[in-house]
């Protein structure tokens, strides 16, 4: 309904309409409402709260389109509770009791989001990785056995299935469709599904519709009848009988300051929206590149479709990545004629902050034709990302992705900009992904400031800069330069780092040569640093973790090469389940044979050591070899064994202790011990699994020595 001066729209009307008849401006930030937002409102809504007026404008005078000015953050956050769409990014849960945990909420609502499909907590906090954890789990149990979880009746051949869809698990995406709030007690029920059921079921009362759905999905003894009636008619009320307004604002009341024809809407939104949350810079910039270019809107989709970078950047990232590399190429193809633009200006640009990129795209046209006009940015991101990442056959030395995700952008920007300039174009493609890892690594290891970091890359790129404008070829050793800027820049205290790098010899850390000793040296207690322990614990290992695994790896990869056995490569991956934390650590020169894993959960064990090889094998006396055994007798008594410590408890993911705080002198929970101890048995067993598959039958027993591997 359109009265002069405001519009009204009931709850399907205003759902059907947004992104149609009412459409999102051009000039918009993302959808930023925090989850506890969306709750608030949809609560507010039940409970028949006024949540204020909306503010929208004719697309042409006496046009029934309009665009919405104000109240996009409550317009997409009503018809995303409404009616559940992958492309909203979230979705809105009800639980059939009273929120009693939170006082300004009357309904117990919960929100999962793309990033916690498994949802937060009561005071909208994340969950715990404990918790995470047994939803994702629970979530892949119900995909992968839909009867129930790890039953006795499953046999061997389901289970051995199961492992294999576990062992892929950090590369299995759960949707929003497919999940559902973590809660023991308590179940959720989707709001679109409650909506659908009142709006729709025809053949009994609202109240019916809704007990049906919460019958259906609980154990509960008994319904709470009064919340049922009380839930049943706030949802008639808001879908019958609720009005939305929009009031409606014409054209000629916003126009430029200088009283030009034109519109000033971008000023407009900024400026209405200033009571709300405030608009990046970023989403301004990608605003006026979506304004002013077509398809830019799909080239920025067109690279988070691709896998590896979908990881590691989000869509502002992506265009954070695109200005800056824009800028780059407008300063490069204007190199060659100097005297037809700006220079200074470009180079500028190039090195700008995020907050004036925007201004970039709005006064220089060479920037502007540079953008979107190549799949350049893609290439140079996916070779740089096949240049770092870990491959167990093309790139063993390669960085796992824990690791990647911890890069800066900055640091990602420079070797974007050092692939244009032609520095990463060598013709040994080896040595340049040694040479990138080894600065991520160092990157890594220093951890230089965020305001170092932008000193750091902005006087890499006014190198390469500084070369392409005398015409000269852009052949600098990048590598030195680099390390040397970090030295020079850094604030930190970089004593015990340089100590540790000039033992290890850092250019040689890698898996092969002199980086195995140097990072066994690192790791092993038979080495000691002349560094005080507790600065060295506190600084470098356990504020690096991931790095620290990066580094036993080699060191793994060196001891099974000691001891004789030919193992593959890919034998030995990045394995988070079997390195212990390092306050509980133990050195592996004062532990005795047949020392179990579960033994370095226990009080006293401070120093650094490892721990791999350490684990009595369940139903063998040695560790790795068992004369007597058959290749038959060996293999099926690993799978049964797989087997039943599945059956037995539910695995913690790979990563899930390591992400959790643990304070030197503080003891392990019985849970934690428990599913640690699991974790390590299920890896060692897929260890030996895999060990003995590179062996023929009758070739079982390793060495003459076979009590050597237990040490």
């Amino acid at each position: 309904m359109s009265e002069k001066g405001f519009r009204t729209y009931r709850l399907n009307e205003w759902c059907d309409k947004l992104g149609k008849e009412i459409s999102i401006p051009i000039i918009q930030r993302g959808f930023v409402w925090k989850p506890e937002q969306i709750a608030g409102l949809w609560d507010s809504l039940l409970r028949g709260f006024p949540i204020g007026s909306f503010m929208v404008r004719p697309i042409a005078r006496g046009s029934q389109n309009v665009e919405l000015i104000d109240g996009q953050q409550r317009g997409r956050s009503i018809a995303g509770g409404v009616e559940f769409k992958a492309e909203n990014g979230f979705r809105v849960w009800l639980a059939c009791r009273y929120n009693t945990s939170n006082p300004e909420f009357k309904f117990d609502i919960k929100v999962t989001t793309d990033k916690h499909p498994f949802g937060f907590d009561s005071k909208f906090k994340k969950l715990s990785v404990s918790q995470r954890s047994k939803a994702f789990k629970a979530s892949l149990c119900h995909k992968y056995l839909p009867k129930h979880d790890y039953s006795e009746d499953k046999s061997l051949e389901e289970v051995l299935e199961l492992i294999e869809a576990k062992a892929l698990g950090q590369d299995i995406r759960v949707s929003l469709e497919d999940t559902q709030p973590y809660s023991p007690k308590i179940k959720y029920v989707a709001l679109d599904e409650l909506i659908y059921a009142v709006q729709n079921n025809t053949a009994c009362s609202p109240v019916e519709s809704i007990r049906n759905i919460f019958e259906c999905i609980s154990n509960y003894e008994e319904l709470n009848e009064a919340f049922l009636q009380e839930l049943a008619d706030a949802l008639v009320q808001l879908i019958e009988k609720r009005y939305f307004y929009a009031i409606e604002v014409e054209n000629h009341s916003y126009k430029k300051a200088d009283n030009t024809k034109d519109i000033d809407i971008e000023v407009l939104f900024k400026r209405v929206g200033t009571g709300g949350t405030n608009l990046s810079d970023l989403d301004f910039a990608y605003s006026l590149i979506k304004q002013r270019l077509a398809g830019a809107k799909d080239y920025i989709h067109s690279l988070l479709k691709h896998h590896d970078i979908s990881l590691l950047f989000s869509s502002l990232d992506c265009v954070d990545l695109l200005i800056r590399t824009s800028c780059f190429e407008a300063f490069v193809r204007n190199s060659c004629n100097p005297s037809e633009t700006n220079m200074t200006d470009i180079k500028d640009h190039a090195k700008s902050t995020k907050k004036t990129l925007y201004k970039s795209i709005e006064a220089n046209k060479d920037i502007i034709q540079c953008l979107f006009n190549s799949s350049k940015l893609e290439n140079c991101l996916v070779n740089i990302i096949h240049c770092l990442k870990f491959n167990d056959e093309l790139h063993p030395n390669g960085l796992p992705k824990p690791l990647l995700q911890k890069v800066p952008k900055k640091l990602w920007q420079m070797f974007v900009i050092l692939s244009y300039s032609g520095v990463l174009r060598a013709k040994d493609n080896k040595a340049v992904s040694e040479a990138l890892v080894r600065i991520t690594l160092y990157w890594l290891l220093i951890t230089p400031s965020s305001e170092d970091t932008a000193k750091i890359v902005h006087k890499m790129i006014e190198s390469i800069q500084r070369a392409i404008s005398k015409r000269e070829a852009v052949d600098f050793d990048f590598e030195h330069e680099f390390i040397a800027l970090i030295h020079n820049t850094s604030r930190k205290n970089n004593a015990a780092f340089a100590k540790l790098i000039s033992l290890s010899n850092f250019r040689d850390l890698t898996v092969s040569n002199s980086g195995l000793i140097a990072s066994n040296n690192i790791i092993n207690t038979k080495y000691k640093l002349d560094i005080d322990d507790n600065f060295l614990i506190g600084k470098l290992f356990w504020k690096n973790k991931n790095l620290l695994l990066w580094l036993q790896r080699a060191y793994i990869h060196k001891l099974e090469n000691d001891i004789g056995l030919k193992v593959l490569t890919d034998i030995t991956l990045y394995d988070f389940d079997h390195i212990i934390p390092q306050h509980l650590w133990a050195g592996t020169s004062n532990v005795a044979r047949g020392f179990k894993i579960n033994h370095f959960t226990y009080d006293g064990h401070w120093e650094i050591g490892n721990s791999i090889g350490n684990y009595q094998l369940l139903k063998f006396s040695d560790n790795r070899a068992k004369k007597s055994a058959t290749y038959d007798e060996w293999m099926s008594s690993l799978q049964e064994a797989k087997a039943q410590v599945l059956r037995d408890s539910i695995l913690l993911n790979s990563d899930a202790l390591f992400s959790q705080t643990v304070k030197k002198n503080q003891d392990w929970s019985d849970e934690q011990r428990k599913n640690f101890v699991k974790a390590v048995e299920v890896r060692v067993l897929d260890l030996y699994t895999e060990l003995l598959s590179v062996y023929d039958e009758g070739s079982i027993y390793f060495g003459s020595d076979k009590n050597a591997i237990a040490e």
